[in-house]
C-alpha cells in the first residue's frame, strides 16, 4: 500500500535540511546534487513516479565506485557526495515504511557529515531545523507503525508537531549545553570542526606584480586580531612575509628559512609587548600573522620556526581549520642583517626610470631617512592609488605615465630607489587595516586589506616607511548589522570551538579562588540572600498548596477535560454548561464524564476513583 503523501513530506523535511547543511560548504558542486533532489521529489510528489529497485541498485554501485576514486584524493570531499547520491537514489524508487526510515537514517549521515566542515554560526540554524524536522519524522514513523496505517489524520499531525516541537527545543538546549561544556582538546576522540574545505589565501615565498591587487578585490574575512591592551591603535599593519629579491616582475624571499632572528629571551614578559588574540580562518599561508613587530607567538600543535625578517614560518603551509593564537608585538623593529640575504641587487631594466626619478627629485646628496620622506611626499602629492593598473610587462613605465597603482608598485620603486643608494631594503607583505569592530573590539583583516610596505636598513635597525598614497574609502551601507554579524560568528570561534580543556580548567580554578578568598562579609552576604531566596521559595510553595487545597478534586479533572478537548480543536467559553458541552464533544464518553463531574462536584456523594476511569476512558477515546 502507498505512503501517505503527507508522510512522505514530513520525512523528506530532515533530508533537505540534512542535505543543505552539507551542500553549504560544498559549492559549487553541491549545486548539482541540490538539482537532482529538488527533482526527484517532484517525480514522488508531483508526478508520482518511481524508478524500479533494480535500475537504482545498479545506478548506486556505479556511484560508489566512482567515489573510490577520489576517495584518496579528497576524502570528506567524495564521502559526502557519495551520501549525498545515494540519498537521491533512494527518493527516485518506491517508498515503503522502511525505505521511509532508511531515509531518515540518510538525513542523519548528511547531517553528521556536514559537522565537518561547517565552522560558521550558521551551523547552530541547521541543528536547529534538524532537530525539530527529525524529531518530527521519527514520531510520525512511530505512530504510523503502532496503528498499521498509511494515513495521518490532521488532528493527529497536529497534536505530533507540537510535540515535536517541544521536544525539539529541549533537545537543543541540552545538546547545546554538553557541545559547550565537553573538552574539545586534541585529545578527545570527537573533536569538532577539524576540516574545512572554505580555505582563503594568504602569501607564499613568491609575490608576483599584481597579486595583492587581485586579492583586494576581494572581501574574505581572513583575521580578527583582537588587542588586550587598553589603548589600541587606530590603523594596524600586520606582518605577513618578507621579500628580498626581485626578478621578473616577481619578489622572492630568498633563502626561505635562515637563522638571524631569534625570539627574545625576555618573551612575553617584556613589559613594552602588546598582546593580540588572533582568530584566524582556514588559509593557504606560509606564515603567522601577527601586528608589527612580533616578538613572540603561542600557538598549539603547530610547527613553525621563527626566521629572518621577525617572522614565523610554518612548516605546512595549508591550514584546514579555525586557528586562535596569542602574538606579542614590540614597538621595536628588527635589528638583524644577515650576510647571506640579498637586500640590494637591482634588476638592469629599472635603472633607467631609477635615475630619472633620482635626478628629478634631487635626491643624491639625502640621507636615507631623507630619501624615504622625500618619495613618500612626492607619491602622496603627484599619485593616487588604484586596483585597476592591470600590470604586464613595462608595468614601471605604465605606472610612472599613469601616476596611479596599487601598494606593489609604490613599494618596490621605493626600494629599489634605496638600493639605488646603497641602502638594504626590502619589502613586507601583510594587512593594513582600519576596519573596528565595536562589538567585539577587535580589528577585523580582509583580503582586500593585503597591503605591502617597505623596510630599509639604517643605524642598525630596519626602518618601516608606506610610500603608498591612502586608498578611497567606499560607503558602507548596513555596515553595523555586518558588524554585528561578524561578531556573532568570532564568538563562534572563541567561544565554543576554542572552549578548550585548558579554558574549562580556568573556569573551575577561578571558582575555587573565589571561595577561597571569601571574607567572612562575604560569607555573611552570600548567607543572607541565599536565606531569602530559600524563604521566597517556601512561602510561593505554600500559597501554591494552600490554593491547591481549596480546590475541589473535580474541578482538576474538569480543567483537564477542557485542555483535552481544546487540543482537539474544540474550544468552549467559560459560560458554556456541562450539558452544552457534552452536545458540542458528541462522545458518549465525554457525557459519562462529564454526569460523573456534576455528581462528584456538586453532591456529597463523590466516587473519586469512578471519576477518574471516566476521564481516562475518555482521553482514550480520543488518542
Amino acid at each position: 500500500m502507498k505512503i501517505d503523501k503527507r508522510i512522505r513530506v514530513i520525512v523528506y523535511f530532515p533530508l533537505f535540511v540534512g542535505m543543505l547543511s552539507l551542500a553549504h560548504n560544498l559549492y559549487p558542486v553541491s549545486l548539482l546534487f541540490l538539482a537532482l533532489l529538488a527533482i526527484s521529489t517532484y517525480f514522488d510528489l508531483v508526478l508520482e513516479k518511481n524508478i524500479s529497485g533494480t535500475a537504482l541498485t545498479v545506478i548506486g554501485i556505479l556511484g560508489a565506485i566512482l567515489s573510490i576514486l577520489f576517495i584518496v584524493r579528497m576524502p570528506f570531499e567524495a564521502i559526502a557526495y557519495l551520501i549525498m547520491f545515494l540519498s537521491i537514489i533512494k527518493m527516485l524508487g518506491h517508498k515503503s515504511m522502511r525505505d521511509l526510515k532508511q531515509i531518515i537514517a540518510l538525513s542523519f549521515f548528511n547531517f553528521l557529515n556536514s559537522a565537518i566542515f561547517h565552522y560558521s554560526f550558521v551551523f547552530i540554524i541547521y541543528l536547529i531545523f534538524y532537530i525539530l524536522t527529525a524529531t518530527l519524522a521519527l514520531l510520525v514513523i512511530t505512530y504510523i507503525e503502532e496503528r498499521k496505517e498509511n494515513t495521518l489524520k490532521p488532528e493527529i499531525a497536529k497534536n505530533l508537531s507540537l510535540f515535536g516541537v517541544r521536544f525539539g527545543i529541549i533537545t537543543i538546549i541540552l545538546s547545546l549545553f554538553f557541545f559547550v561544556i565537553l573538552p574539545r582538546s586534541p585529545y578527545v576522540l570527537m573533536r569538532t570542526q577539524i576540516y574545512s574545505t572554505s580555505v582563503r589565501e594568504g602569501f607564499d615565498n613568491e609575490l608576483e606584480i599584481g597579486e595583492v591587487e587581485d586579492m583586494n578585490a576581494r572581501a574574505q574575512i581572513l583575521l580578527r586580531i583582537k588587542p588586550e591592551m587598553k589603548a589600541k591603535e587606530d590603523i594596524l599593519y600586520v606582518r605577513g612575509i618578507v621579500y628580498n629579491k626581485y626578478e621578473g616582475n616577481t619578489w622572492v624571499r630568498e633563502p626561505e628559512d635562515i637563522g638571524g632572528w631569534k625570539l627574545s629571551e625576555e618573551g612575553r614578559t617584556h613589559r613594552n609587548l602588546k598582546p593580540y588574540t588572533i582568530s584566524m580562518e582556514p588559509m593557504r599561508t606560509k606564515v603567522f600573522y601577527a601586528p608589527n613587530y612580533p616578538e613572540n607567538i603561542d600557538v598549539r600543535r603547530v610547527a613553525l620556526s621563527p626566521s629572518w625578517g621577525k617572522i614565523f614560518m610554518l612548516k605546512d603551509p595549508l591550514t584546514l581549520r579555525k586557528m586562535q593564537y596569542k602574538a606579542f608585538s614590540s614597538p621595536d623593529p628588527d635589528t638583524e642583517i644577515n650576510a647571506a640575504v640579498d637586500y640590494m641587487s637591482i634588476p638592469e631594466e629599472l635603472v633607467p626610470s631609477i635615475d630619472v626619478i633620482t635626478t628629478a627629485l634631487n635626491l643624491k646628496a639625502l640621507s636615507p631617512p631623507e630619501i624615504a620622506a622625500e618619495l613618500r611626499a612626492y607619491f602622496y602629492r603627484n599619485y593616487s592609488y588604484s586596483i585597476d593598473a592591470s600590470p604586464d610587462s613595462n608595468w614601471l613605465i605604465t605606472f610612472l605615465q599613469k601616476k596611479q597603482g596599487h601598494c606593489e608598485y609604490f613599494a618596490t620603486l621605493t626600494a629599489m630607489i634605496l638600493r639605488n643608494f646603497g641602502v638594504p631594503s626590502r619589502i613586507v607583505a601583510g594587512f593594513l587595516t582600519d576596519e573596528w569592530n565595536n562589538f567585539g573590539e577587535y580589528f577585523t583583516v580582509r583580503t582586500k586589506h593585503a597591503h605591502t610596505w617597505v623596510e630599509y636598513y639604517y643605524e642598525g635597525k630596519w626602518v618601516s616607511i608606506d610610500p603608498t598614497p591612502p586608498r578611497a574609502k567606499g560607503q558602507q551601507f548596513l555596515a553595523n548589522l555586518q558588524a554585528y554579524v561578524d561578531y556573532l560568528s568570532y564568538l563562534w570561534t572563541t567561544r565554543v570551538l576554542e572552549f578548550s580543556f585548558t579554558e574549562q580548567i580556568r573556569i573551575f580554578s577561578n571558582i575555587r579562588n573565589f571561595f577561597r578568598n571569601l571574607t567572612v562579609k562575604d560569607l555573611v552576604t552570600i548567607v543572607t540572600y541565599a536565606i531569602i531566596l530559600l524563604g521566597l521559595v517556601a512561602t510561593g510553595i505554600l500559597i501554591k498548596r494552600k490554593i491547591s487545597k481549596r480546590e475541589h478534586i473535580a474541578t482538576r479533572y474538569f480543567r483537564n477535560f477542557q485542555k483535552a478537548i481544546k487540543r482537539q480543536g474544540i474550544k468552549v467559553d467559560p459560560g458554556t454548561t456541562t450539558y452544552e458541552i457534552s452536545q458540542i464533544v458528541n462522545s458518549e464518553e465525554a457525557k459519562e464524564f462529564l454526569q460523573e463531574y456534576l455528581q462528584c462536584r456538586f453532591s456529597n456523594n463523590c466516587n473519586i476513583d469512578k471519576l477518574k476511569r471516566k476521564f481516562l476512558a475518555f482521553k482514550k477515546s480520543i488518542s
